[in-house]
């Protein structure tokens, strides 16, 4: 039997301890939002229920411009779509809109896919604060395209360049796009460099991956415009890359040259791993060389398996190779803004977690990866433990953990938990480490169990959160909207000051009669229509944003509130009946 009297007593801590930190401090209003490490998440409760976290943005990775105002992609539960991008301007959140731009390029535009984070969220400045996103969206054909979505005005408008693509016309692409990440002392005195991966041929032995064609693409800035070059092929046996969780940088730009890692597909399964290889790339010939071995990951052909590289402020690379479920293995290179003096041996980074037959070892996958100017070494990733820790005794679980070193260091033998999921087994948190422009890292994450107590109908970004820490990783918080502006440039002044709100409204029938007990949802905040159908949200800290009304019988509304700058705002929410659902077949007609 599991030990369900420690395991109470450890849920119980954490709850009181969030509730009394929510209490002391305000946690929607005030700057410092400390939380006790791990977090121990209560079930269908997590960070809004136990410590009362409900910022005005929609929690995501955030990047950050030279003024380090941040830039989140905006995203709902379900998986796919997103529209704008989050920021903030004259002390509120606003949504920079980039359905239009991609809309007017692709007039039979049908939807975004995976855009909440699926195929990652990551945003790029360029060292002219350019802005770069990254995008799969279907046609109304059916055929999708991958688009990168560029700005050069921080998101006051939007232009578009699709990807090439050497899959047949009309095709459905089975690849995808990435591109490379501020995760270290990367120059990005240019855009930054990308790659595409195109299915070459199926793999017999690969449960998650095929034989891809990897290319490399440096885009360049052409008459205030992006122009993508002719594609590089780096290999014909890419790994596919797991960019829905951890979604570590394949490429740093240096002051001439540019690194990339990558994992290769192998003949067969008896392969201690995927090789996991770092070249050289002239971004102005695209000539690749110095390719060099940096480790295995295990296990083969695992295209969840996705390395990472930074770079220090030395010059000096660094590079995770990627696991599913063992060892990540880690190497550095032995020159510096180099690969061709190759790599040091590769090192495994984790010693403990896992307890079984006396033998303890660590289990990691999808790694997230940055370097801050000091030269730390910052990781998160999924860990799974069993035997070590005061939960789930007589199983498993997944747990989110961190690990840091310095660049000369070792890394520890045992990482630091920061999650205790609710439930035991498995659980997955689409996680990812970014930092801004003064080394305050960035821990965002969401939650998702399969077992039935939560259905694997939920999306992975119900339970969202943002986690900061601006001691280099020592101490974290839960992240508000004053957070962010604390840091912001002299150059921004005006948007760090908070210019809070209230809006008010009324829910009616169709027939202009009030609604009761409707759920009132603006961002992460809910609130309920009184007797009189009145509702009302107040210190919103968010200019642009929509609001969603629910109830039962009633067919979902959505309505999008733009204050322009007003302290107050009106507004009138009309309810239709929901539509009759069809009847369950009978058992005669279930057979036809």
């Amino acid at each position: 039997m599991q030990n369900a009297s420690l395991v109470g007593r450890q849920r119980v801590r954490g709850f009181v301890v969030g509730y009394l930190v929510a209490a002391i401090l305000g946690i929607t209003g005030a700057s410092a939002q400390p939380v006790t490490l791990p977090i121990v998440e209560q079930p269908r409760e997590h960070e809004s229920g136990q410590f009362g976290y409900k910022p005005w943005y929609v929690p995501n990775t955030p990047s950050f411009d030279k003024f380090n105002r941040p830039y989140l992609r905006d995203r709902v539960t379900d998986p796919h779509p997103t529209s704008s991008i989050q920021t903030i301007r004259d002390g509120r959140w606003v949504r920079k809109d980039f359905l239009g731009a991609i809309k007017a390029a692709y007039p039979t535009f049908a939807s975004v896919r995976h855009g909440g984070g699926t195929l990652g969220a990551s945003i790029t400045f360029d060292a002219d604060d350019w802005m770069y996103t990254l995008l799969r969206i279907r046609l109304e054909d059916s055929t999708d395209r991958d688009i990168l979505v560029y700005s050069a005005d921080y998101g006051d408008s939007f232009n578009v360049v699709e990807l090439p693509n050497d899959e047949p016309p009309n095709s459905k692409p089975e690849g995808f796009a990435n591109m490379e990440q501020r995760v270290g002392s990367n120059s990005l005195k240019r855009p930054p460099m990308l790659t595409t991966l195109r299915k070459r041929a199926n793999h017999p032995l690969g449960q998650w991956t095929a034989h891809y064609n990897m290319y490399l693409i440096q885009p360049k800035k052409v008459n205030g415009a992006i122009s993508l070059g002719a594609p590089a092929l780096l290999t014909p046996n890419g790994l596919y890359m797991s960019r829905h969780a951890g979604n570590p940088s394949f490429a740093v730009s240096g002051p001439d040259k540019t690194y990339v890692t990558w994992a290769e597909t192998t003949p067969g399964n008896y392969y201690p791993g995927v090789p996991t290889l770092v070249a050289t790339v002239d971004p102005e010939t695209m000539e690749i060389t110095d390719r060099k071995f940096c480790g295995f990951g295990y296990p083969p052909n695992d295209g969840h398996n996705s390395p990472g590289i930074v770079l220090d402020p030395w010059g000096y690379l660094h590079v995770i190779t990627g696991s599913h479920g063992e060892n990540f293995m880690y190497a550095k290179s032995l020159l510096p803004y180099s690969t061709a003096g190759g790599m040091s041996e590769p090192t495994t980074m984790l010693k403990h977690g896992w307890l079984e037959f006396g033998y303890s070892r660590g289990r990691q996958s999808y790694l997230s990866f940055v370097c801050t100017s000091d030269g730390t070494l910052h990781t998160a990733y999924r860990q799974w433990f069993k035997g070590t820790e005061p939960y789930f005794l007589e199983t498993y679980f997944g747990g989110l953990a961190y690990s840091r070193k310095s660049a000369d260091g070792e890394w520890p033998a045992n990482s630091r938990l920061m999650i205790v999921p609710p439930l035991d087994g498995y659980s997955i948190y689409y996680q990812n480490l970014s930092k801004d422009r003064e080394d305050r890292l960035y821990l965002s994450y969401g939650y998702r169990n399969e077992k039935p107590e939560y259905g694997t109908g939920e999306a992975q970004n119900h339970y969202m959160g943002l986690l900061m820490s601006e001691d280099n990783g020592a101490n974290w918080r839960l992240v508000s909207t004053q957070d962010f502006m604390q840091r912001f440039a002299p150059g921004a002044s005006k948007d760090a000051t908070p210019v809070p709100a209230v809006v008010r409204g009324k829910v009616l029938d169709a027939g202009g009669r009030p609604l009761a007990g409707v759920s009132v949802q603006a961002v992460s905040t809910v609130v309920k229509s009184g007797p009189d159908g009145a509702f009302e949200f107040e210190n919103v800290l968010a200019d642009s944003f929509p609001i969603w009304a629910t109830g039962e019988g009633l067919a979902r509304s959505e309505t999008l509130v733009r204050l322009q700058g007003a302290k107050s705002t009106e507004l009138k929410i009309t309810m239709q009946p929901a539509p009759p659902t069809a009847p369950a077949p009978t058992p005669a007609a279930a057979k036809q």
